[in-house]
């Protein structure tokens, strides 16, 4: 189980450092996909920066709950606005990755 915790610790957090830079770096399909749900650049960025700070939180076992936490709600953020537009297998595996995060901060709590 500790092998199984580690890799979820840190499928996590690669999770969020990838989907945070993308954001960061206005990469055009980031910015076209939040554009479409009414966001500019500004909240995009700001948006990226909460996944970054989750994911680096992630790495850091005292930060780990807290990074689970921000993960878990900017993944369900992403969640609301693909089902808005209606991709249904993206919205499940997003939807899952919220399941995960929000797992990840109750093993993280416990401790």
């Amino acid at each position: 189980m500790t092998y199984l915790k580690f890799a979820v610790f840190f499928i996590l957090a690669a999770l969020g450092l990838a989907a945070g830079a993308a954001k960061m770096m206005q990469m055009p399909q980031e910015v076209a996909f939040f554009a479409a749900s009414g966001l500019s650049t500004a909240p995009l960025v700001v948006f990226g920066a909460a996944q970054l700070i989750g994911g680096i939180f992630m790495i850091f076992r005292s930060y780990r709950f807290w990074g689970a936490l921000i993960l878990a709600l900017t993944f369900a953020f992403s969640t609301a606005m693909l089902y808005r537009h209606g991709t249904a297998a993206m919205t499940l595996v997003s939807a899952l990755s919220v399941v995960v995060a929000l797992w990840a901060a109750f093993v993280a709590r416990r401790k």
